[in-house]
């Protein structure tokens, strides 16, 4: 048998089988044995490797691996203990009656409430959703090394505590992790939106599991909030196309760049259903605010000019729900597009310098986009300069350096 028949399925369906195997493990064995379950299931396909060429492929390759990465992870536990395990650990449980998708339950299992916020996140993103340190890292503009410190902080509590299985969250201990969950699919999708490193801009495959995740997310548990967050993340995906030219050497597209055309209008449809779905609740969310940025912008597929007006009143909303560093670049970026070049320095201006720093290349780029329109073509060479030299992607500094060079000529 060749190598190709079995490494015949997509990375993504690799990844998204790693990710289910993972999710089964920890949801029946406990979140504080996460690293166990990893290796489990990294065994499982390692002997995958090793028996299916000579044995043949299974009918059902998913149940094999995991029949072998559960008997791996029973053995590290009877090792551990020194003794068999009962049957509360040998036999699966139910799922719980408020969870029934295991991914989305290992969700709630990572967003344990007695961790801090960013510490719940960062350690979805690592168990749950197999970022590495670098990409969560990025998320959360933090450096790899305060990453593994706050990673080790948490598997350590987790570790000496008494934790819930899936079967014992009930409805309350749902409904005080449903934010943390919905962050971190967010944050799933941003990764995967402009990735922090790598050849592409885009990573296609993260963004279907974040948009996966928040679908199965609202079947699970229906709420205004999410479904903003789905339709916040069709309306940014109905733009891919146009956004990123893989194999021109043109990097990423800006949106005044774009061609329309190229817009997916299915996407955007998709995109407005789930936005006016969102619009049956009491309260007005970030992802209300994010998701009407979209809608906005998609609008402007039919007029041909975008109302910045609006844009700006949307993210003014979100700032003011949740005041990021980031929300003021975004508020920025919007500003000096619709030509309030004033504005948009004082935006930016007002996020202290050593601060402003972690959120790299984007804070030197905007910059310079602010120096090029108040005349100054030096300063904005420099800063793109920064730039560039921050950035970890390739079709990201393409398209710094194209604006260099489009700048260095004016």
């Amino acid at each position: 048998m060749s190598k190709w028949s079995i490494d015949r399925r997509t990375s993504r369906d690799w990844r998204d089988i790693s990710f289910r195997l993972v999710s089964r493990l920890v949801s029946r064995f406990g979140i504080e044995h996460w690293s166990l379950c990893e290796d489990a299931v990294s065994e499982a396909f390692v002997a995958a490797l090793r028996t299916w060429p000579i044995h043949g492929l299974p009918l059902d390759q998913e149940a094999w691996l995991t029949k072998v990465a559960r008997n791996r992870a029973l053995d590290k536990l009877r090792r551990r203990r020194e003794e068999p395990l009962s049957d509360e650990w040998a036999v699966a449980p139910d799922p719980s009656p408020n969870l029934v998708d295991d991914e989305v339950a290992l969700l709630f299992l990572c967003c344990d409430p007695d961790l801090p916020l960013d510490s719940q996140i960062a350690l979805t993103l690592k168990v749950a959703c197999g970022f590495s340190v670098r990409e969560i890292a990025a998320g959360l503009h933090q450096t790899p090394e305060a990453v593994e410190r706050r990673l080790a902080r948490a598997k350590e509590k987790l570790r000496t505590k008494s934790l819930p299985r899936v079967h014992d969250l009930g409805d309350e201990d749902v409904a005080r992790r449903v934010e943390s969950v919905r962050q971190v699919v967010s944050l799933m999708f941003a990764e995967g939106h402009s990735q922090s490193s790598g050849e592409e801009l885009i990573n296609l495959d993260t963004c279907l599991g974040a948009v996966s995740l928040a679908r199965r997310l609202y079947a699970t548990r229906p709420d205004p909030a999410t479904a903003a967050l789905i339709a916040t993340m069709l309306l940014q995906a109905s733009r891919f196309t146009a956004r990123s030219a893989p194999g021109e050497g043109l990097g990423a597209i800006l949106l005044r760049d774009q061609d329309r055309q190229k817009w997916d209008r299915e996407l955007i449809d998709q995109g407005i259903y789930w936005f006016r779905e969102s619009l049956g609740g009491e309260e007005l969310t970030i992802y209300h605010a994010e998701a009407s940025v979209g809608a906005t912008l998609a609008a402007s597929a039919e007029t041909g000019e975008i109302d910045w007006e609006s844009v700006l009143v949307a993210l003014h909303h979100r700032q003011s729900l949740a005041p990021t560093i980031g929300g003021q670049m975004s508020i920025a970026a919007a500003q000096w597009a619709a030509g309030l070049v004033r504005e948009a320095r004082e935006s930016l201006e007002s996020i202290p310098k050593e601060v402003a720093g972690r959120y790299e290349p984007m804070n030197s780029a905007l910059w310079a986009e602010i120096f090029a329109a108040e005349g100054d073509g030096d300063a904005a060479v420099a800063a793109l300069d920064r730039a560039i030299e921050c950035s970890a992607n390739a079709a990201e500094r393409a398209a710094l350096m194209r604006r260099r060079s489009s700048i260095g000529r004016q």
